[in-house]
């Protein structure tokens, strides 16, 4: 895709605003302004993206309108996020660099693998099937992970400086980790029924009837829902106890696992992909969960009968969940015969 070449160079300036953006965010999230931040986020999107981005696009500038909205987005965030922070940008080689390189050596390849993990069935799809193929899958997997980074990004900010205060109050992170996890299931496992079933309602609202390809590849991508937000919060208990390079080796697999399980699905087209990334992702939730029980010093009986407590009710709810859609689906074909 020799077309992007410009677009990643234009778009490699968000380096240098991202670096001072990450330093400042972090300092607003120990401090627990997490209205501060949401409102930095908003202003930054309304203005990078509903402003400038659209005025652009209605100007025919294509894909451009998007890259110059991002950088803006970028800009107005890194100088607001700055301005909030009582930061003060300046270069400091003290003692405590050494640990700082440390754990952010960790952090970052953590990093590194997951986003290798993350982009993995993409640039197989690139790869493998082409730019036809790879946008229709990449519509499939924006409209399952939006509400997933929504609610993972506000769980990772809120809970990640709570634990790190009390990394060495085990009984604590316990008790956290059990909770949240409850949470976790009750919010996300009726979302993705209510995505598996009303995938067609919602592609052909969202992008129209022509784009009846990427329902079952989202149906499929639906399922995994649950593993990626528990794989979430695993991911937390090994940030917030500095367990950094564990992490990192569960990333490197499941980056790993990323990429040979999509491979495998190439032939059966983006659906055989879906189904490799979603296998993947359940290994991955395995694989971090295992690690932060033994972070944790949590048994696993302990926690399924902690996350279980309340499984008649969740099953209740799933159950409401998808009689509702199934009533809603009756509804709709009585009243298309109707009108037929």
């Amino acid at each position: 895709m020799n077309d992007l070449a410009p677009v990643i160079k234009v778009i490699s300036v968000l380096f240098l605003f991202e670096g001072i953006t990450t330093v400042s965010e972090s300092l607003l999230q120990r401090e627990m302004k997490q209205k501060v931040i949401v409102k930095i986020n908003f202003i930054s999107y309304l203005i990078g993206y509903g402003v400038i981005s659209i005025f652009l696009a209605i100007n025919d500038f294509g894909v451009w309108s998007l890259v110059y909205g991002q950088i803006a987005q970028s800009m107005i965030k890194c100088f607001l996020v700055y301005l909030a922070s009582d930061y003060i940008l300046s270069l400091y080689f003290g003692k405590e660099i050494n640990e700082l390189l440390r754990f952010g050596g960790g952090f970052t390849l953590a990093r590194l693998f997951n986003f290798c993990a993350t982009q993995g069935d993409n640039l197989i799809i690139g790869r493998g099937l082409g730019a036809d193929a790879l946008g229709l899958y990449s519509r499939a997997y924006a409209i399952m992970v939006r509400p997933v980074g929504l609610l993972g990004n506000a769980i990772d900010s809120v809970l990640f400086p709570a634990m790190s205060a009390r990394q060495n109050d085990k009984v604590k992170l316990k008790k956290v980790f059990i909770d949240i996890s409850e949470l976790v299931i009750f919010v996300s496992l009726p979302l993705s029924i209510m995505l598996y079933n009303g995938s067609g309602y919602i592609i052909t609202i969202l992008l129209g009837p022509d784009w009846n390809e990427v329902v079952f590849p989202l149906q499929i991508l639906s399922v995994s829902i649950v593993f990626r937000m528990g794989y979430k919060i695993g991911s937390i208990v090994t940030k917030s106890t500095g367990t950094v390079y564990l992490r990192a080796r569960v990333e490197f697999i499941y980056a790993i696992s990323m990429l040979v399980f999509c491979s495998f699905g190439i032939p059966y087209g983006i659906s055989g992909v879906a189904i490799g990334a979603l296998c993947s992702i359940i290994l991955s939730y395995l694989m971090m969960t295992i690690l932060s029980l033994k972070i944790l010093n949590l048994a696993f009986v302990e926690f399924f009968v902690g996350v279980g407590r309340n499984i008649l009710l969740l099953t209740l709810i799933c159950l409401s969940t998808w009689l509702l859609l199934k009533v809603s689906e009756l509804f709709n074909s009585s009243i298309l015969f109707s009108f037929h």
